[in-house]
């Protein structure tokens, strides 16, 4: 089940990375660099509990840079 979870989010993360990528003035930006962030603290949790520290913490500052602007936009997001 977690190798589910973890490569359902691997997808999730890179599909919203390239619409970010593709479409960087989307109405929908803030709504998709949310689901970045949270994708991405999700995987962190995830590879932080099978020990993968290095990964988690690369996954948490993908995190935070996803969800810093998306907060900013739309803070009740």
């Amino acid at each position: 089940m977690r190798a589910e979870a973890s490569a359902f989010l691997e997808k999730a993360r890179s599909a919203l990375q390239v619409l970010l990528q593709k479409q960087p003035g989307h109405g929908d930006t803030a709504r998709r660099e949310a689901l970045l962030g949270r994708a991405c603290r999700w995987l962190g949790g995830l590879k932080a509990e099978e020990g993968h520290r290095g990964e988690a913490l690369e996954l948490f500052e993908q995190s935070v840079a996803a969800l810093t602007p998306a907060i900013q936009a739309d803070p009740g997001n």
